[in-house]
């Protein structure tokens, strides 16, 4: 299990130096298929729809379904 956290973990560490690297435009484009939709309301209250879930991110499978954090 501890293997598995680290392999997460580092794929995840991966990702995120991808982004930070990136261009501008390519910023944009992986934020466009990460997020359905973003958004902010009064009090600073934020929703977030993701288009895939932690795991199908990490696997790269996509899937219509949204989850709403």
């Amino acid at each position: 299990m501890l293997d598995n956290i680290d392999y997460l973990y580092d794929e995840f560490v991966s990702w995120s130096e991808e982004f930070n690297l990136a261009t501008k435009e390519r910023k944009k484009m992986i934020i466009c298929k990460l997020f359905k939709s973003i958004k902010i309301g009064k009090g600073y209250n934020v929703e977030i729809t993701l288009n895939l879930d932690y795991e199908q991110f990490l696997n790269g499978t996509n899937n219509e379904e949204s989850i709403a954090i």
